[in-house]
């Protein structure tokens, strides 16, 4: 059997995972939700050390079926939802 998604289909699957990530960015920085802004740097602004990396790649691993993530020294949100969310649909 074959499904076929549409158009609004995939806009929602992309907001649940949007939310979904946005989440995940608010356990690891303890910041709300909404003061996730896409242009922050995860080093930079956010400060990420180490620690917070690892928890945020294996967060990310685990919720979103295995995906591994190589994290570059100006990797902002927007990346992280370029390539979690709108890379992978």
């Amino acid at each position: 059997m074959c499904i076929k998604v549409t158009d609004n289909e995939t806009d929602t699957i992309k907001a649940l995972m949007v939310t979904s990530l946005n989440t995940i960015i608010s356990d690891v920085f303890e910041i709300n939700i909404d003061e996730i802004e896409i242009t922050y740097r995860l080093k930079k602004d956010l400060h990420m050390n180490d620690e917070q990396e690892h928890i945020l790649k294996q967060s990310i691993l685990e919720y979103f079926d295995g995906l591994e993530l190589k994290l570059s020294r100006g990797y902002t949100i927007q990346n992280l939802y370029n390539d979690v969310v709108f890379n992978n649909l």
